[in-house]
């Protein structure tokens, strides 16, 4: 096996410092979760759809399935979130009744309405009602090997103690965001939100969960959720695309059509950026000298895993390109053989003994890591 890199070690990583260095995960801005509007019209189809069928509404794209219920979030909700995350005071690890960890963000309601529009910086009433919509929603997301449930945020509020207001984000969350590969543009977010187009925001979101990617611009918007209603709504969206092309090439989107496609390109190097992604806090990549640190005995992969159809795939991690050799079963995880660009072997544990994974979440995460070959 040839000369792998440097150890990098990461079971230690502080939950607290990966909320500190995230926006949200990668799967939550592929899925339209948020939808790709402003707010929600008490008329439109969608609403009607969402109240018919007992306020759910599903989204299902390649990425996976989403079922969000108890009410329809939106980008101003997303918006919202970002700028509680860019602006957090303290961020603190807390237990539940049940001993289970949540995530409170301390923040200042001025400095979050501040950054959301820069004009209306008192209204903590509206404040208070989007984050309670947050909090009384829940979200359910399926793909061929996971279905997880929760509710992002458990307690929104003032805190007396800390003069500050404070979100929780539940303990169901937590575990999914920590097991989870999640995103940080806080640096590029005043720039998102210079942007009036609710639409225009939802698809730099998605565009920026990749390094490559060329789409069709129907299942683009289907991907992001956006209520294709009729044709008219959906002419209009596409109209709103062309006519912003200059605005979206700033942020490395390219649109192009012909007379029989119109596609949408995005390639993360050709704008310039801070845009990073954080590994769920289950993985380390080891040198070849750390192979056997405490892995214990590895186990060849069944062929019938689901985990085998990631067997020569092509992931990302800490920003480097690995193509996937074999997988291995460990006493607490599992171990993957990587390939990376110059052709050097590294290995990626996934588990320690202290924060054993399952089948679940390995999938996930690949999952989300996942490139096509092309993108290299």
């Amino acid at each position: 096996m040839a000369k792998a890199k440097k150890i990098q070690q990461q079971f230690n990583f502080d939950p607290i410092k990966k909320f500190e260095l995230s926006n949200a995960t990668v799967t939550e801005l592929r899925t339209g979760v948020f939808a790709p509007i402003e707010k929600i019209s008490a008329n439109s189809i969608t609403n009607k759809n969402f109240i018919a069928n007992k306020r759910k509404r599903e989204i299902e794209t390649s990425w996976g399935k989403m079922i969000i219920m108890g009410n329809i979030l939106t980008q101003t909700h997303r918006d919202i979130l970002d700028c509680i995350m860019a602006n957090a005071k303290d961020i603190k690890e807390t237990k539940d009744e049940n001993g289970d960890t949540e995530i409170e963000i301390f923040f200042s309601a001025y400095e979050a309405l501040r950054a959301y529009s820069k004009k209306c910086t008192r209204n903590t009433k509206w404040l208070k009602d989007k984050l309670d919509e947050i909090k009384t929603s829940a979200i359910e997301i399926k793909t061929d090997m996971i279905s997880d449930n929760f509710d992002i945020l458990s307690k929104v509020g003032y805190n007396k103690r800390y003069d500050s207001f404070r979100v929780v984000f539940s303990k169901d969350y937590v575990k999914y965001f920590l097991d989870s590969v999640s995103i940080n543009y806080k640096d590029e977010l005043p720039k998102l939100l210079n942007i009036d187009s609710a639409l225009l925001r939802a698809i730099i979101r998605f565009f920026w969960t990749h390094n490559k990617i060329q789409i069709e611009i129907n299942n683009l918007l289907r991907t992001i959720g956006f209520p294709m209603e009729s044709p008219r709504t959906t002419q209009l969206a596409k109209k709103e695309i062309k006519d912003n092309a200059e605005l979206l090439k700033s942020f490395g989107i390219t649109y192009e059509h012909d007379n029989k496609n119109r596609r949408i390109i995005y390639l993360k190097s050709s704008f310039e950026n801070t845009i990073s992604f954080v590994n769920p806090i289950k993985t380390a990549l080891l040198s070849e000298d750390g192979f056997e640190d405490d892995e214990g005995e590895l186990i060849p992969l069944k062929s019938s895993s689901k985990l085998s159809l990631f067997v020569d795939a092509a992931i990302r991690y800490s920003d480097d390109f690995f193509k996937i050799e074999n997988i291995y079963e460990s006493d607490y995880g599992y171990a993957l053989d990587l390939l990376d660009e110059q052709g050097e072997s590294t290995r990626l544990k996934i588990g320690s003994p202290e924060r054993p994974a399952d089948e679940r979440i390995v999938f996930n995460f690949l999952n989300e890591s996942r490139v096509s070959i092309d993108e290299l």
